[in-house]
């Protein structure tokens, strides 16, 4: 047989309705006879189960549904021979089916085939499964069977019914619509097969649980077969396999949707593109094909270029971020509250239900006439009747929808219609748009056109009809009923559908696609990569947002100041957007809710693209399995694989395919998100509110990747095109003016407003050296924030790029020079402005890819690669930096002498670039390990920490001698912002992390106050001035600057996430765990970069704030086993002690001692915290602790044993030896607040009693287990540190060299967690680093005066009066600018406001005895007039 062409001038293939030779006329007949006979079996049986309320309700009562058979189990027992295996599998469905039978009886199968149906014509839901089987019957109606059964043991009905509202609190599931991981976006011209895109890159392994997922699934397959449409109903997916790694195998969900494709959903995909696949991928593509049913393995296709997705996705129909022309992105819209209140009315939808019962019935009894028959030739009334009643049905679909079905993404957007048509918009790069209108035949417009025409019932006086023209809200069904267009009136709608159906387009689409992305999603669990790409298609302006709206604002849902016109949202009814919801196109998650009025055409797309999705998922698990077994296990096996992908392309940058360049990178503002109102703006953590959260959220941070907001990327369009060196041909004028824009990009992005900055670098980044190197900054600094692969992906594109450029226009050297060996800086005297240039942003863009490449290499091979990439770049930016000295030197010889000077001129845009490319290098060499920094410098590398802070400082023209800079904003280069962070990292972030030499918080005032004038919206230096203010232990001053650096952008969550964890960490300085807890809650939903610390931290928090979050602290505790990752096969070290520490939490019932305070102690609270809050807070609540164990006459009566007492009592004297060292010796730069109606007592009863704590340590230490043992070793390096502060520098570099021997220091010893005769302890890494780093920091103090530069023989910030005026001040009174302190702009912040606000509180500068704080004296220890103090003396 051929194809025809039906009435409606549809082509129609053989073996589908329509289009039928005589023999599956017969087959199909038989199937309905059959089918009949089942529907009367055991009728007793399905009326006990509806007199109990069900199948649903007697499953959910252990009553008479199975629960459903391990799909790993399936066709285990399976023969291998071909012939065996089918009669096998057909003797096993036909057992099943007889069991379905059994257990429902035949009316309750009747009733679930009718649900499946759904808008299909009957008869071509029966052609599926018989084409499926091979028009064998009895293997075609088992295979109904089995999937009537998987449906009511799933409840798809419930999951459709409910849809994304009534699923929205269910943990993780609205986040895979959010995450955008798939999403439908249009229709293809041939044969209009909805296209499914799902991006495997932007999902997680545990961003839900297996049955959430698997409910997503269900949901995204139903939903997607409404914008499917006859006659094929069929869907093309595109699996964008970019960027795919580890995170996005789960097997579970690549058998579930196997299963699905193959038994539930059959027939359902027309092609299935593997897009992009990592060359790993193909190699294993046979590990794959025994998953697959043969059919559809014959639909897979593999595609690298956009032009090979033309059959069916034209360039027009494609993103520009894969290739395409299209400018669009996904955008979720939340689910509105009170959208499907008409499923609360009862009794219209029996009345409907009824009416389609009855339209059932009457199918059913001419089918039994027209069975009879052998063809359709032989009894034309029955087959006439037959197609009329099949349209009445399909009618009445309609109008249960609202009733059935509650509403999705699609009709939210205006895509999907009431009358079931559906209009795409594709905004195209060109600004011309292209439209599309699908299902405009079969659109409930056009049925009741053809009723009219053929003079049948339309329909129009029955309930359901009146009822969908009273709910209609888009126009659509009041045109078809007035019949003023046919066919098409239904399709059309108004004008205000219309529109609603242009944002819904662009947003709506997507939705579908989540689904089955969903599933694939899962399946191909990735990063977060999330897309960013343009302006959407053009929409009115969104409504006003509704009052309940308004109390509510999401803090990253904000529409971000942009100079460039962002794609407007559209008015929609249904949806009722914020006025946030204008925001960045970005691709979010399709929300795939089904729509309360819109049940469309529910095709099987749906379905298959479910289906699909597992195929991917399949090739998802069996890639990263794969690459794990050939790289034997060492890091995670997907971001292996991405490294290899990464390396290939870096390798060979010209075969760079369009599908590499995928947008990916930083977060952009989301709207309508309502999942957790204190987190809406100006409702951060710190605030008042209380928005109580139930079990099943807090469980939700565990097993959920929820984003507040989504990431999205920039996409390197310019990437994807090939340059040559005429392309990148520039003169010094053209360098010039670029460095002028990157300057602008610069400022925009310091000043927050980090998307101007990426677009103006974006205009000419193809082949503009500068601009391409913006992007490479800009797209490394996101890679870093992120931690994702394919943003590292990305990065380390863009840094080839741009040494690309560089190359192009780089001098070349002649062959003579090159084997000489020489004449390096003759070859740089003879350069031109743009050759100096190209040298060194080749040098910086090979220092950056290859310190990119090095965080994102998976294995020793790549390690080795990126580490010469690096040596070679370290030695270049080393020559240039010899030949600016020479330069400078000649320059100064002649003006010495008078001499006429040849000396070339160097701008301070080079000039800073070679300055921060050697400081930084150096920088990072001097904290290395003493004994590995003299071996690399056997290599040639130099680490010189002084050194590398005065070239940041040269770069800026600061000096210790003057307030202000020598250079200013003006004449500074491109590089010297950034040289002034990297001096803001060093002394406000470095350093409260490990103890360090040159530190001078003044300075870094003076360059913070400076920079904050220029940019006083910038979220850096609001961060560092938050920093700054925690280090001077100001938690008041530092909160209020964390919550400013919050508020200052939209556009970068990342940032965020450092200032939240920052933020924590102040509140932990104030023992505020319920507002440290809610900060964890944001990080934990939010970022990635480490789940296991988060949900560790918030399960302590909810354990300190009282026994009435013991219970949900003990839920959340038990996932953070689950959530411990692996880098290069071992565990971060951190991770692994809070997985141990869980683990404890578990054995002991659920107790942890002061965890807290511990928690506190490892990221350096404690030194933060104020004196008067460790006195009267912190150190009380130890000593009530301890007091609490020394009632205990015998351990072993103590919790579970001895064992728990022991490590109690050592972790309690641990921490009060700690707090009582920052009581007698404060940080120097920290104002010190005494106790309100106390005084502490002499500084040597404190030490005394610090030592004896101590020393508890060690006389018990040989009693604690694995887990606690590191307190002994951590107790030794705080007792060091206490010596050194007293001045015994020869007792504190004894205590640290047993640290740092290695060798086991508790007593009478237990045998070592790993064996053997070294020390073994959880974080020995750390407690090693910081005693090297307190011993260097001896010996350099030691070695030298560190005399500040602002004051004189005591330079202390802390020995300065606090109303003394701020340098702040002085540093920017005298500038040509108009600039303030900080002290009047938004964050004031000068030490008289300080004073003011913190005298009658007891606020007060300590005191620096000796110049660098080791042996500066308590403040108030002496001579306050108070002879009594608090006794610490009791413990001893």
């Amino acid at each position: 047989m051929s194809a025809i062409t039906n009435e409606l001038g549809e082509r129609i293939e053989p073996a589908y309705k329509g289009n039928l030779n005589a023999q599956q006329q017969k087959d199909l007949r038989e199937m309905w006879r059959r089918l009949f006979e089942l529907f009367e079996k055991n009728e007793d049986v399905s009326e006990d189960i509806d007199r109990k309320g069900g199948p649903q309700a007697v499953a959910a009562k252990g009553g008479s549904t199975p629960a459903p058979k391990n799909e790993k189990d399936a066709g285990k027992d399976i023969p291998k021979d071909d012939k065996a295996k089918e009669e096998a599998k057909k003797q096993e469905e036909l057992k099943e089916m007889n069991e379905f039978i059994d257990k429902y009886g035949g009316p309750i199968l009747r009733r679930t085939m009718w649900e499946f149906t759904k808008m299909d014509h009957p008869d071509t839901s029966l052609l599926r499964f018989l084409r499926a089987r091979k028009w064998d019957i009895d293997r075609a109606l088992a295979m109904m069977a089995a999937a009537c059964k998987f449906r009511l043991e799933k409840d798809v009905e419930g999951i459709i019914y409910k849809g994304e509202e009534g699923l929205k609190d269910v943990a993780g599931f609205l986040n895979q619509f959010r995450r955008g991981i798939s999403y439908i976006k249009g229709n293809s011209d041939k044969g209009e097969f909805p296209v499914y895109f799902i991006h495997v890159a932007r999902h997680f392994t545990s961003a839900q649980k297996h049955e959430v997922l698997q409910q997503f699934v269900l949901l995204a397959m139903e939903n997607a077969r409404q914008l499917t449409t006859p006659p094929y109903e069929k869907a093309v997916v595109v699996f964008d396999m970019a960027g795919f790694g580890l995170k996005n195998m789960d097997w579970q969900c690549v058998l579930f949707l196997v299963k699905c494709l193959e038994a539930y959903y059959p027939e359902s995909l027309q092609r299935i593109y593997v897009h992009g696949a990592p060359w790993i991928f193909k190699g294993i593509w046979q590990v794959l094909q025994p998953m697959l049913d043969p059919v559809v393995r014959d639909k897979i296709k593999f595609s690298s270029k956009a032009g090979d997705l033309a059959d069916y996705v034209p360039l027009s129909k494609l993103r520009k971020g894969m290739g395409g022309t299209m400018d669009w992105e996904w955008d979720y819209i939340e689910p509105q509250p009170g959208e499907n209140d008409i499923q609360n009315d009862k009794k219209s939808r029996d009345k409907v239900l009824a009416e389609h019962k009855k339209l059932t019935d009457e199918f059913e009894e001419v089918t039994r006439k027209w069975i009879q028959s052998s063809s359709d030739d032989d009894d034309k009334d029955s087959s006439y009747r037959r197609e009329v009643l099949g349209k009445q049905i399909r009618l009445k679909v309609y109008q249960m929808s609202p009733f059935v079905r509650a509403k999705n993404v699609y009709q939210r957007s205006g895509i999907l219609k009431d009358d079931g048509s559906f209009t795409w918009e594709y905004p195209q790069t060109n600004g011309k748009p292209q439209e599309q209108t699908v299902n405009d035949r079969h659109c409930y417009g056009a049925l009741i056109k053809w009723l009219q025409e053929h003079n049948e019932d339309t329909l129009e006086d029955s309930f359901g009809h009146k009822k969908l023209y009273e709910v209609s809200q888009d126009g659509s069904i009041k045109e078809s009923y007035g019949g003023s267009s046919g066919g098409k009136g239904g399709s059309k709608g108004d004008a205000g559908g219309k529109k609603s159906s242009k944002k819904g387009a662009a947003e709506g689409a997507a939705a579908g696609a989540a689904g089955g992305a969903a599933a694939a999603a899962k399946g191909l669990k990735k990063s977060k990569s999330k897309r960013s790409v343009k302006v959407q298609e053009k929409e009115p302006e969104p409504e006003p947002e509704s009052e309940q709206d308004d109390d509510f604002e999401d803090p990253e849902s904000e529409e971000e100041p942009a100079p460039k016109p962002r794609r407007p949202a559209t008015k929609n009814p249904a949806r009722k957007p914020s006025q946030k919801a204008v925001r960045e196109p970005e691709p979010e998650h399709d929300d795939e809710e089904d729509s309360q009025q819109q049940e469309q055409s529910q095709s099987y797309t749906g379905a298959a693209v479910g289906a699909v999705a597992g195929v991917a998922a399949g090739a998802a698990g069996a890639v990263a399995g794969g690459l794990s077994y050939l790289r034997g296990g060492s890091k995670t096996n997907g971001d292996a694989q991405q490294n290899g992908h990464a390396a290939d392309r870096d390798e060979d940058y010209e075969s760079v395919d369009e599908e590499d360049e995928e947008d990916t990178g930083v977060a952009r503002p989301r709207q309508g998100q309502r999942q957790q109102p204190r987190l809406a703006a100006h409702h951060y953590p710190d605030e008042d509110e209380e928005d109580e959260e139930d079990l099943d959220d807090d469980q939700l941070s565990a097993y959920s990747d929820e984003s507040i907001t989504p990431e999205t990327a920039i996409v390197p369009d310019y990437m994807q095109q090939k340059i040559s060196a005429s392309d990148c041909r520039i003169d010094d004028n053209d360098c010039r003016e670029d460095l002028a824009t990157v300057r602008e990009a610069m400022s925009l992005f310091l000043n927050s407003r980090m998307r101007e900055a990426e677009e103006l670098c974006m205009e000419g980044a193809s082949t503009r050296l500068y601009k391409a190197e913006g992007m490479a900054l800009i797209n490394a600094v996101k890679s870093i924030m992120t931690f994702e692969p394919q943003d590292f992906e990305t990065a380390i594109l863009c840094c080839r790029h741009s040494m690309k450029i560089a190359s192009f226009l780089r001098k070349k050297q002649g062959t003579l020079n090159k084997l000489m060996g020489g004449g390096k800086m003759g070859n740089y005297r003879s350069m031109s402005l743009v050759q100096l240039h190209a040298e060194l942003v080749h040098a910086e863009s090979q220092l950056l890819k290859s310190v990119l490449g090095i965080m994102y290499s998976g294995d020793s091979m790549a390690f080795v690669k990126q580490a010469f990439g690096l040596r070679s770049a370290y030695f270049h930016v080393r020559e240039l930096f010899k030949f600016v000295e020479q330069v400078d030197a000649e320059a100064e010889e002649a003006e010495v002498s008078g001499k006429r000077s040849n000396a070339i001129h160097l701008d301070q845009d080079f000039r800073s670039g070679v300055y921060l490319g050697n400081a930084v290098c150096s920088l990072v060499l001097s904290m290395l390990p003493t004994k590995t920094l003299k071996l690399m410098e056997g290599f040639g590398f130099v680490g010189d920490r002084k050194f590398s802070l005065d070239l940041f400082a040269r770069a800026g023209g600061w000096s210790k001698s003057k307030p202000l800079p020598t250079i200013s904003a003006d004449e500074e280069g491109v590089r010297r912002p950034l040289c002034d962070i990297a001096i803001l990292m060093y002394h406000l972030w470095i350093s409260a992390y490990i103890p360090v030499t040159e530190l001078d918080f003044e300075f870094a005032d003076k360059v913070l106050s400076w920079n904050l004038v220029r940019f006083p919206k910038g979220i850096f230096y609001l961060y560092y001035s938050a920093r700054l203010y925690a280090a001077q232990a100001l938690p008041e001053k530092a909160i209020e600057y964390f919550r400013n650096a919050i508020e200052s952008q939209r556009e970068y969550k990342q940032l965020h996430h450092l200032c939240f964890w920052d933020l924590s960490l102040t509140y932990l300085c104030t023992c505020d765990f319920a507002r440290a807890y809610e900060c964890y809650d944001v990080l934990s939903r939010e970022s990635n970069w480490s789940k296991a610390i988060y949900q560790y931290a918030k399960a302590v928090m909810l354990y300190e704030t009282g026994m009435d979050d013991r219970a949900k602290s003990a839920t959340i505790m038990r996932t953070v086993g689950k959530l411990v990752k692996k880098v290069a096969g071992r565990q971060i070290p951190f991770e692994r002690f809070v997985a141990m520490k869980a683990k404890k939490y578990v054995a002991q019932q659920n107790r942890l001692p002061l965890p807290g305070i511990e928690f506190s102690y490892l990221w350096h609270c404690i030194g933060q915290t104020p004196v008067f809050l460790l006195v009267e807070n912190t150190l009380t609540r130890i000593d009530e602790f301890i007091d609490e164990l020394e009632s205990y006459h015998n351990p072993k009566s103590y919790g579970t044993g001895e064992n728990e007492y022991w490590s109690a009592y050592c972790l309690a004297f641990f921490l009060r030896g700690v707090a009582l060292r920052f009581v007698a010796y404060p940080e120097p730069q920290t104002l010190v607040r005494l106790p309100a109606e106390d005084s502490v007592g002499p500084t040597e009863e404190i030490q005394a009693d610090a030592i004896q704590s101590f020393n508890k340590v060690f006389e018990h230490g040989h009693r604690l287990d694995e887990v606690d043992r590191y307190l002994v070793y951590f107790a030794h390096y705080e007792l060091g540190r206490l010596r050194a502060c007293m001045g015994q520098d020869e007792a504190a570099k004894t205590e640290f060299k047993k640290v740092l021997s290695g060798k086991p220091l508790e007593a009478k010893g237990k045998g070592l967690i790993g064996g053997g005769s070294k020390a073994n302890y959880l974080l020995s890494n750390m407690c090693q680093v910081r005693a090297h780093a307190a011993m260097e920091t001896m010996r350099i103090q030691r070695s030298r005066s560190r005399a500040s530069f602002f004051s004189g023989a005591d330079g202390s910030l802390a020995s300065q009066s606090i109303a003394s005026k701020s340098t702040r001040s002085n540093s920017l009174a005298s500038t040509g600018r108009s600039m303030t302190s900080r002290a009047t702009t938004q964050s004031s912040r000068s030490r008289t406001s300080i004073k003011s606000a913190f005298d009658e509180n007891g606020y007060r500068a300590s005191p620096n005895g000796n110049g660098n704080g080791n042996g500066r004296a308590r403040s108030g220890t002496a001579g306050t007039g108070r002879s009594q103090g608090t006794d610490y003396s009791r413990r001893r």
